[in-house]
């Protein structure tokens, strides 16, 4: 069996769901390459790769520039004819790799965000000459591969694989959810409430958690409504958004939870909420919150979203709203607290995750590209 090598600085724990469908593969043995430390950034690693699969590559974050040690031998390794690499031009080590792994003939696949807005100049430059070292490009959205076409970028070398989180124990937990009384879940998670909001992320300071505080004092000011939010994460921002709470007079509406690991507990908050909010930008939390049947909102300005907002199609899987305007947001607040999610909104939500945002796709598409072209 073919040997494929994929390269990352740290296999982060949101990609168990993928790296566990990569090695069920009959075509190609997958090996993992990248550092063993338990936590970086604040996210923990991913440690269930098997040790005969797994190996080590140290990495050093110097000024933002990752240098990734030992890395070189893969282009010169005659196992590996194929090499898929988390790709960013900032990972220093990858740009010596393509080159001399290009000389000996194998084949390059970048993992990658892409294009993600409009850039010119030198870093339009550099970025594009980074990407032209690959033979191919696996993108997590359509506007990323819009752009990289726009920049010059065969079409048929680029490749929407989108993004995914564990889906097998998702789908299994979301599963469950099917025998919760929705109402009875609501209440035991928010309380008898006029709405029930719920937002999963690290608390810092782009992820915008001010706008989502504002809004709430907006609805109780505006509407008279008084909707209930569990924030679940922690962060070096929570002090200061729990004495902005305090100070707009919303800090009895909402509950910071802290971290949570537990797929059970998320599970059931995420389903027992109205909405997801996410005001700075949206990632991996919208598959995660679509998954378990509640739509998202986050903002409107995609040159300063994730690809994953393409999840998000107004009206049935969340909305947007104005970037950076607090009244917006709580405009579209309002909007699914009032109306609140039926059947159909779930199922909705459930589609986009089982059609395209999951690991099975993704391991299909990565084996189509791995195919192409199989003589290299």
């Amino acid at each position: 069996m073919q040997k494929v090598a994929v390269i990352y600085h740290f296999f982060p724990h949101y990609r168990s769901g993928i790296i566990k469908e990569l090695l069920k593969s009959n075509e190609y043995e997958f090996h993992f390459f990248g550092d063993n430390i338990q936590q970086y950034q604040g996210i923990k690693r991913y440690n269930d790769i098997p040790e005969d699969r797994f190996h080590v590559i140290k990495f050093n974050n110097y000024k933002g520039l990752i240098f990734q040690h030992g890395l070189m031998r893969l282009a010169t390794d005659k196992d590996f004819a194929k090499i898929i690499i988390l790709a960013d031009p900032h990972f220093v080590m990858s740009w010596p790799l393509c080159v001399l792994g290009k000389l000996r003939g194998k084949k390059i696949i970048y993992w990658t965000h892409g294009w993600t807005k409009n850039i010119s100049g030198l870093r339009y430059f550099i970025k594009k000459k980074y990407h032209n070292l690959a033979d191919d490009l696996l993108l997590y959205g359509n506007r990323a591969k819009d752009l990289a076409i726009q920049s010059g970028y065969p079409e048929e070398k680029c490749h929407v694989i989108y993004n995914s989180l564990d889906y097998e124990n998702q789908v299994m937990a979301r599963n469950k959810l099917a025998n919760i009384d929705r109402d009875t879940n609501r209440k035991e998670k928010f309380g008898v409430t006029d709405g029930a909001i719920v937002t999963v992320a690290r608390l810092i300071e782009s992820c915008r958690f001010d706008l989502l505080i504002e809004s709430l004092k907006l609805i109780k000011e505006q509407k008279k409504l008084a909707p209930k939010v569990i924030i679940i994460g922690e962060g070096p921002e929570k002090n200061k958004l729990q004495i902005m709470a305090s100070e707009l007079d919303v800090a009895d509406q909402i509950t910071f939870m802290g971290a949570c690991y537990d797929e059970a507990v998320l599970s059931e908050i995420i389903y027992a909420a109205d909405v997801t909010v996410s005001p700075g930008k949206v990632g991996l939390l919208a598959m995660h919150s679509l998954n378990y049947g509640t739509p998202v909102i986050t903002h409107d300005n995609f040159e300063k979203q994730m690809p994953e907002y393409e999840a998000i199609i107004p009206n049935k899987t969340g909305s947007f709203f104005k970037h950076n305007d607090a009244n917006s947001l709580a405009e579209e607040i309002i909007k699914w607290i009032v109306n609140k999610k039926d059947a159909q909104v779930i199922e909705n939500c459930h589609s986009v995750i089982d059609y395209k945002y999951n690991p099975l796709v993704q391991s299909k598409i990565i084996h189509e590209v791995l195919n192409d072209n199989k003589q290299k």
